[in-house]
């Protein structure tokens, strides 16, 4: 697998924190690393979270964060699944070295694992690769006529929103609002591709692919279920791997996996290689706005999962 020791995430990249500040979010800048400042509600006191940070490239002076927040009057900052690898050198180090000045974070935002799939080797390599039921689908799909195409417009915008928002609804997971994912658009457009698919001139599958230096992210999906006989999302993958391929890209960042999943397994089966990052941290500055915070936010999401158990 492709070396992301060094390797900076989409979501700390200036391109990425522009389209945040254009949707309406703070943003603030601590040295190389970019963060959200939100107000805690029912305080005076502000948190910040830092998602995806890499301390092995994205130098970080905690002696002069601490400052920094009691000025700002941020009780603390998240660094939600620091984008370091947990069974290596560097993993075992910052692991060790959070322990000592944070805490442990009581949730995470991005899920802890993920799956990257190597784009180096040829494309007759990367299919034998894959899993026999992939390249099954694969073949199925085409041969049942799925028409795949790639998209940088409204159109692409359009059919990806309806079927997104389709496939939230039917299972229940919380997601963003329409203005989100068009700022998204707006912002990143030269980098970003609607891979869609059809059956019948009806769009079932659609995938949001965000090329960045020498990656490729599938960031944002959805789907008709009423097409999945025909495995149209299997064919979109497989071609957001060839784009990958001519946009020259290294590795194909697949965004997140959960274990007992049925779209990790997905996901898996094209051949990635699945990765666990060291946990969440919590830079504490102040104690009780924090303990405010968790208490608040720690019932928020035990809702959205009775919610989704209902449902």
């Amino acid at each position: 697998m492709t070396d992301i020791k060094n390797q900076i995430h989409l979501v700390q990249t200036p391109e990425w924190n522009e389209f945040k500040k254009k949707y309406g979010n703070t943003v603030f800048k601590f040295g190389d690393i970019f963060m959200l400042v939100k107000k805690i509600p029912f305080t005076t006191s502000y948190v910040g979270y830092a998602p995806k940070v890499n301390l092995n490239v994205q130098a970080v002076d905690f002696t002069k964060l601490n400052e920094t927040c009691k000025k700002r009057n941020i009780s603390f900052i998240r660094f939600d699944i620091p984008n370091i690898l947990i069974n290596t050198k560097e993993g075992k180090y910052w692991n060790e070295k959070l322990q000592k000045l944070a805490k442990k974070a009581p949730r995470n935002t991005f899920t802890q694992k993920n799956i990257y799939l190597d784009l180096t080797p040829d494309l007759e390599t990367i299919v034998k690769n894959m899993h026999p039921k992939k390249r099954y689908n694969i073949n199925y799909a085409q041969r049942r006529g799925v028409k795949v195409t790639i998209l940088q417009n409204t159109e692409g915008f359009k059919n990806f929103w309806k079927l997104h928002r389709q496939t939230a609804d039917r299972q229940g997971f919380l997601t963003h609002d329409r203005k989100y994912y068009s700022t998204i658009n707006d912002v990143l457009k030269g980098d970003l591709y609607y891979i869609q698919a059809e059956v019948n001139n009806t769009p079932t599958a659609s995938w949001v692919i965000i090329h960045n230096d020498e990656t490729i992210y599938y960031t944002y999906g959805g789907s008709d279920i009423r097409y999945n006989k025909f495995y149209p999302s299997d064919l979109v993958g497989f071609e957001a791997i060839k784009l990958g391929k001519r946009l020259n890209a290294k590795m194909f960042d697949m965004w997140g996996a959960e274990e007992n999943k049925g779209f990790t397994d997905f996901k898996l089966r094209y051949g990635g290689n699945l990765v666990e990052y060291i946990p969440s941290y919590d830079y504490v500055v102040n104690k009780i706005p924090y303990q405010t915070f968790n208490l608040m936010y720690g019932t928020f999401w035990k809702l959205q999962e009775i919610k989704r158990k209902i449902l």
